[in-house]
């Protein structure tokens, strides 16, 4: 190769390294592409962070110049008396004509020492490193922007993309007619419990091994859960909690769920509520394992009441109990993943004259677990054991809201700091039902509702921006269930609370 064209000689050296910096192609590359205005800040930060070592092996490489030069003048054999000598105007040169002319010199005459000779190899090995360094860094911090963001070259600038694989259905569930209520997977993502008019269990990626949990007759499933080892599912009936074995079904441990009768104080006149027989929407409403798996979280509906109750996961002992007060029923549960806080939806029962104001009909509560009181409400959820949903690792709470509009509500999505009780974003989306985050906390996945749009969607949401990035439209009907896998591969996705055939789909969400 040509002096002149090898981008690892002395006088291409910087030459070459902004030419790698800025993305451009080189003279024998055609098929790159141009950096997005993410990789080019990347460039830039990679720059400003490696300047100091860049001019540090500069000045080195100008060192070992210097002495090469000063070598080569001290000891090269004098001239023959035909030729002129060394004019002081040629030592004083710029360094890159000394540095042309020098290897020039050696290039023709061949009087290089082995001296020399070592010199030149440490310049070369120098700038070997320096360029070779760079390229290295650059690429790897580049492929880790990539994998972390999902935004690949070409992408428009300014836009956040994801995967072209993202969003791929791997399988479709077979059919049925109750609708899918829930959808859980387990922590180690290998297995997919679901909540229909029974509970069923499958193989994650293939949908295969499905296994039906047989509750007791005349047993009505009502809530599930996952233990955080990944070996049991707790299943919340009308008058029990059952225990069961995670790829078997079988059920291995059944707690009763207290019973008794009490005198309920009605806005119009005080009524008899008992909690069994199971009727009129009574059971367990709610489950949540605490990220220890010591203890199990239940929502009790006792008809116009309910309660939150907190037991021993392995031997049915009641822990403790969280208020819920006035006529109010939670549904679904949530605890938070250091375990400090408990979530839920929770709606208003109270028969008769509703004495009531409409904004707090449907609410979102939470509880500390250390003083066992009530620190967060705010208007929320739809009542209907709508999830809400912990960003993981911290104490952020996401939940379907309500927005007055004229002649009625809209939805949007809510994110809270519920230690502060401060609401960090609103999103003003066609929420409807489930929410659920991706496990790196970067993103938002809820549902829709069919009439809202030409069948059921699932929106995927940039959490810290608002940006839409993605909608997968291949559901037909309301979207009832939602979760994203722990290892952030896939999301389930399962419709409810429509008509006819309803099923549910895993997708790809990498």
């Amino acid at each position: 190769m040509p002096a002149q064209n090898d981008p690892f000689f002395p006088h291409r050296v910087d030459e070459s390294v902004e030419q790698l910096a800025s993305g451009a192609p080189s003279d024998n590359s055609t098929d790159m592409q141009p950096p997005t205005d993410a990789s080019e800040r990347l460039v830039r930060e990679m720059q400003e962070l490696y300047d100091f070592e860049r001019k540090r092996y500069q000045r080195a490489l100008q060192r070992v110049e210097d002495r090469l030069v000063k070598h080569y003048t001290a000891h090269t054999e004098r001239p023959p008396a035909a030729t002129a000598p060394i004019s002081p105007g040629a030592l004083r040169r710029t360094p890159q004509q000394i540095q042309q002319g020098w290897f020039h010199q050696m290039e023709n005459k061949r009087r290089s020492g082995s001296g020399r000779r070592v010199g030149l190899l440490v310049a070369a090995l120098v700038m070997v490193i320096l360029v070779g360094s760079m390229l290295l860094v650059l690429n790897a911090t580049h492929q880790r922007v990539v994998q972390r963001t999902g935004t690949t070259l070409g992408s428009a600038p300014g836009s956040t993309s994801l995967s072209s694989h993202f969003g791929k259905t791997l399988y479709t569930t077979p059919g049925n007619t109750y609708g899918f209520q829930e959808l859980s997977w387990s922590p180690d993502s290998k297995r997919v419990a679901s909540f229909t008019n029974s509970i069923q269990i499958w193989d994650a990626t293939t949908g295969a091994h499905r296994v039906t949990v047989q509750l007791p007759g005349g047993t009505w499933p009502f809530a599930l859960a996952w233990s955080p080892n990944s070996q049991q599912i707790a299943i919340g009936t009308g008058s029990s909690i059952l225990i069961a074995d995670g790829q078997s079904g079988v059920i291995i441990r059944i707690y009763p769920v207290s019973a008794g009768a009490s005198a309920i104080n009605g806005a119009s006149s005080p009524y008899l509520s008992t909690f069994k027989p199971v009727s009129g929407g009574l059971g367990v409403r709610g489950l949540a394992w605490s990220p220890d798996g010591r203890l199990l979280a239940i929502s009790i509906s006792a008809g116009a009441t309910g309660s939150i109750e907190v037991m021993n996961a392995r031997t049915g002992a009641q822990a403790y109990t969280l208020p819920v007060t006035g006529n109010y029923v939670t549904t679904a549960l949530a605890w938070s993943s250091d375990g400090k806080y408990i979530a839920g939806s929770a709606f208003n029962t109270e028969p008769g004259t509703q004495t009531v104001p409409a904004n707090e009909q449907q609410m979102v509560w939470a509880w500390n677990t250390s003083t066992r009181q009530v620190i967060f409400k705010q208007t929320g959820g739809n009542g209907t054991g709508d999830p809400v949903a912990w960003q993981p690792g911290s104490d952020t709470l996401v939940f379907v809201a309500w927005l007055p509009q004229k002649g009625g509500l809209t939805s949007s999505l809510e994110t809270w700091d519920v230690a502060a009780d401060r609401r960090i974003k609103q999103f003003q989306v066609p929420a409807f039902g489930p929410v659920a985050w991706s496990p790196d906390g970067k993103y938002l996945a809820y549902g829709t509702d069919a009439s809202r749009n030409a069948g059921g969607v699932v929106g995927i949401l940039d959490a810290q921006s608002g940006q839409q990035v993605y909608t997968y439209k291949q559901m037909h009907s309301n979207i009832g269930a939602l979760s994203w896998s722990p290892d952030s591969k896939y999301i389930a996705s399962g419709e409810g609370n429509s008509t006819g055939q309803m099923v549910a789909k895993i997708w790809t969400a990498e």
